[in-house]
């Protein structure tokens, strides 16, 4: 009121009535400030409560979870914009939705972690996960609009757990981003995160392409595997057959038709989350180029090793380094074949069935029977060679001692040698 007075006050009627005026409005804005200064104190008391509520029900979550087994992440600091950022490393085999939709939120600055952090727990990456979701919750919403909201958010980090092990995912075959909804995929919702899959019927093959499209994944499956009999329709026959014959020709469930639809869709420097075989990468579009984020722990200290191409529904693709130049060494090359290990680790990559623990075992032990059974059968050939080199060797030191003996009991005279010449007529 004082300052207001300071300022606003001066001399005449017309200016003193203006000065009050000035004051008046003052007095009123000081109270309405004061008024509303509460209810933000009770918004931001609000967001932290849901916060602090949130991390509280992430333990709940994941402490009577039985499937939840607690997973420490490797970090791998990358050149990133300008700045450095953080990706998320895996050390086994697996879907792991988690470390894709983290790593997606890392690279757009959605979710921070501390410079130096070389390691990470799976419940320091969930708790930051329902922190962005909260932190990414829309404004303006209406009070019934917020309480589903949080309701939504709840509902999500009750499948936490799953985002370790695998999520149900129901492929639609219409376009790259059909997906039959779920309650666990709407964490990619929450976090403003697109989804992406480049599965679909090639629209050359007209009649497969009319089957297949409209179908789902199970849909698919379940008509491949329809039993038919007399009553069944020829049409519906037909029908199944192609949709086996889709499933058997596209097993690494990538499509040409596919690649091109995701090209034409994701737009340039977009990051997004890409579904494939069961397995959940980051996808990144830099300059007209779809590459997929090499997250391997065995590339941790590999910065030639960051991005892999996807332009090829076979498989083989090149490496980038973190500035997007081409390391000289395809993806096809960093698998020896004769490697078991190695050879499983490229035949999840490629889509093609792969190989249990047990299986894997008995193939080790039968490789290593193979290996020495071919290690003594070399060395048992060698020693019979030079057991008949050396009889072959003795025969001949025999004969030799065999036509000295008989030369000198018979000598051949010099008219019976004339006797025995040829002569030319």
């Amino acid at each position: 009121f004082e300052i207001s007075y300071t300022i606003f006050g001066s001399v005449g009627p017309l200016e003193r009535n203006t000065s009050v005026f000035h004051k008046t409005i003052t007095v009123i804005g000081l109270r309405i400030i004061l008024l509303l200064k509460p209810i933000k104190d009770v918004l931001i008391m609000s967001t932290e409560h849901q916060r602090s509520h949130s991390t509280q029900e992430v333990i709940n979550v994941l402490t009577q979870s039985g499937n939840y087994s607690e997973t420490i992440y490797q970090l791998k600091w990358l050149p990133w914009r300008g700045e450095f950022a953080p990706i998320v490393t895996q050390s086994a085999n697996g879907p792991c939705p988690l470390l894709a939709l983290c790593n997606v939120l890392l690279l757009r600055g959605n979710m921070h972690i501390s410079p130096g952090t070389t390691a990470i727990s799976s419940h320091e990456l969930l708790n930051n996960l329902a922190t962005v979701m909260f932190e990414l919750m829309p404004q303006g919403l209406s009070e019934g609009e917020s309480l589903n909201y949080q309701q939504n958010i709840n509902d999500v980090i009750r499948v936490f757990p799953k985002l370790q092990t695998g999520l149900d995912v129901n492929v639609k075959f219409k376009s790259v981003r059909s997906f039959e909804f779920t309650g666990e995929l709407a964490v990619f919702d929450l976090c403003g995160v697109e989804l992406y899959h480049g599965w679909l019927p090639e629209p050359q093959d007209v009649e497969m392409h009319q089957v297949v499209s409209d179908l789902s994944y199970n849909q698919l499956v379940d008509k491949s595997l329809a039993q038919s009999d007399s009553s069944t329709d020829i049409v519906q026959v037909k029908n199944n057959i192609l949709c086996g014959d889709f499933l058997r020709q596209t097993a690494n469930q990538l499509t040409y038709h596919g690649l091109c639809r995701l090209n034409a869709t994701i737009t340039d420097q977009q990051l997004c989350v890409f579904f494939r075989n069961n397995h959940f990468s980051t996808l990144y579009k830099h300059r007209e180029r779809l590459l997929l984020l090499v997250t391997d722990m065995g590339f941790l200290n590999e910065f030639g090793h960051v991005w892999e191409t996807m332009e090829d529904v076979s498989g083989d693709a090149n490496f980038l380094g973190a500035s997007f130049e081409p390391t000289h060494q395809s993806h096809n090359d960093t698998f020896h074949p004769s490697d078991p290990i190695a050879a499983e680790i490229a035949q999840l990559d490629s889509g093609q069935p792969t190989i249990s623990d047990e299986e894997l075992a008995l193939q080790l032990q039968e490789d290593e029977n193979l290996q020495l059974a071919l290690q003594l059968q070399e060395d048992e050939n060698l020693q019979l060679a030079l057991q008949l080199q050396e009889d072959e060797h003795q025969q001949q030191l025999a004969d030799q001692v065999t036509v000295t003996t008989t030369a000198t009991q018979h000598p051949v005279h010099t008219d019976e040698r004339r006797q025995n010449k040829c002569v030319l007529l």
